[in-house]
């Protein structure tokens, strides 16, 4: 614990207890700053994204999960983005899946930053399973 503390340039002294907390705090405190850092990244590539890309991929999610209920898991609405054709804006031939990764990095963070629309709730799978449930906003869903 001690060279850890080191290593992170905090007080060395102290029972275990206290050099264990500091190193819990420290950690903590980094990942708070990246997560941070990938919103800023990750809003960053909203702002660059096309408008119509953008509009296009939102359309698909609220197609699909207008038609399943206004909720539907991540798996399934990669399986419905990858089923469809990206937008004409690219010019390339790709899926609407593939498209939202490049554009935005994945479907997690193209959700999370369009917050008003849909709301990601956790999955409710086994430990290693990393969907997640996506809702549709009752506003999103009068909308459109």
């Amino acid at each position: 614990l001690k060279e850890r503390c080191r290593k992170r340039g905090l007080p060395i002294s102290g029972v275990k207890a206290a050099l264990l907390e500091r190193v819990q705090k420290d950690v903590e405190e980094q990942i708070k700053i990246l997560k941070e850092e990938h919103k800023a990244k990750s809003l960053s590539k909203l702002q660059q994204a096309p408008n119509d890309v953008t509009k296009y991929l939102e359309e698909l999610v609220c197609e699909y999960l207008k038609a399943s209920g206004g909720v539907a898991s991540s798996r399934d609405v990669g399986r419905y983005l990858a089923a469809n054709s990206a937008s004409k804006q690219t010019g390339r031939r790709e899926t609407a899946l593939a498209e939202l990764k490049r554009t935005f990095g994945g479907l997690s963070a193209f959700l999370n930053l369009r917050g008003g629309l849909f709301e990601v709730q956790p999955g409710e799978g086994l430990a290693n399973d990393y969907s997640f449930q996506i809702v549709l906003k009752q506003k999103a869903a009068k909308r459109r």
